[in-house]
């Protein structure tokens, strides 16, 4: 905690605050933890919030006997299949949540569409995890091989930006003859 606050004291000034001096250990050991139960209290009474909990069942439900008969490109797998359909329920949770939101700030209760907003987000999740990025290592990505915009194949270190788009080296060299 106590390299937290020597960043904040250290870049305090970058801020667009009321502050004419950064705030002692204790004082910002204090709103950090005021804004950290803020937080906490925010995502249990989220927890409360039940409206989008119809939506998860109904993904969780989805089987790829269900999909027959639905249109799909040809080259999606079962599991691409599975994964539009609980898009397409998102989209329909998400209408639900614009709905909510709506009705919220004209009834002059606007604050509370934060905690909607929080309730989505977890029901999303719960729906279609987000997938973790994979981190390559600079020398994966060299030998990472892209079609570049002339229709070859080289590697993503190698691939040249052109006013037509992206080429390799060859086809670059040839436009400039």
């Amino acid at each position: 905690m106590r390299k937290k606050y020597e960043k904040y004291v250290k870049n305090w000034y970058l801020w667009e605050s009321a502050e004419t001096r950064p705030m002692t250990f204790e004082e910002w050991k204090a709103s950090n933890e005021k804004l950290e139960a803020h937080k906490a209290a925010t995502k249990a009474a989220a927890a409360e919030i039940t409206v989008f909990q119809e939506f998860v069942e109904e993904a969780n439900r989805i089987r790829i006997e269900d999909l027959e008969g639905q249109s799909f490109p040809a080259v999606y797998t079962d599991e691409d299949k599975i994964i539009s359909a609980k898009r397409k329920i998102i989209q329909k949770m998400e209408e639900k949540f614009n709905e909510i939101r709506r009705e919220l700030v004209l009834a002059g209760r606007a604050d509370e569409s934060g905690l909607y907003a929080h309730a989505f987000t977890a029901a999303q999740e719960a729906i279609l995890p987000r997938k973790k990025p994979v981190r390559r290592s600079p020398q994966e990505a060299q030998l990472q091989l892209v079609k570049a915009g002339c229709g070859h194949m080289v590697r993503k270190s190698e691939l040249m930006s052109a006013s037509r788009g992206t080429c390799c080296p060859s086809c670059y060299d040839s436009m400039a003859d």
